[in-house]
């Protein structure tokens, strides 16, 4: 015959009703004891000074999202623009869409994107590199309108994905007014020689 544990049963304790919890405004006084902040300040690691170590550096977190998970995150998002700006261009020629190939192209076109964003985008604050995506900005916008306006459709389909996408990394990574200029120029440029933007 098998034994079984006998446990001693407990009598059970009626719930708390909420006429038993003392219903009153906290008071507004300082605390007679020590609050809980002041309980872990005192358990917290100090240095030889006495000062409190802090848990985390900023440091530590720079190396955590360093410049290549940077890149990696930008590179996904520019992946995407390329692959939508080449579905989009098939369609308004009307040409057969082979997902395939545009697929195909934004694999083959992700590592140098993966560079670019590697390279400018930590840098991306300082003097020079501000004035070269100036110049990528507008060059790749001016080129995009001439190409939009007297090329075949052809050469559009095969160039202006990428252009495009190099025009809208260049403005993303710039400040707000070499944006605003490059816009200008590209608007100038298009004025000047008749070029419609539509």
């Amino acid at each position: 015959m098998a034994r079984t544990k006998k446990t001693p049963t407990r009598a059970r304790t009626p719930p708390i009703t909420y006429t038993e919890i003392p219903l009153k405004t906290p008071t507004r006084h300082a605390p007679s004891g020590k609050t809980l902040v002041d309980i872990i300040d005192t358990h917290r690691p100090r240095d030889p000074s006495g000062a409190p170590i802090p848990s985390s550096t900023p440091a530590e977190e720079e190396e955590i999202f360093g410049p290549g998970m940077q890149a990696f995150c930008l590179t996904v998002p520019f992946c995407m623009l390329l692959g939508t700006f080449d579905y989009l261009v098939h369609l308004q020629y009307r040409q057969e869409v082979d997902l395939r190939g545009i697929i195909w192209r934004v694999i083959k076109a992700s590592p140098a994107i993966f560079s670019i964003n590697y390279a400018f985008h930590s840098r991306r604050n300082w003097l020079s590199v501000q004035l070269l995506l100036l110049t990528i900005s507008v060059l790749a916008g001016c080129w995009l309108v001439r190409a939009v306006n007297r090329t075949g459709y052809y050469a559009v389909m095969k160039r202006a994905p990428q252009v495009g996408t190099l025009w809208i990394w260049a403005a993303v990574e710039m400040n707000l007014v070499p944006v605003l200029g490059s816009c200008l120029l590209v608007g100038g440029y298009s004025w000047y020689f008749g070029y419609s933007w539509v």
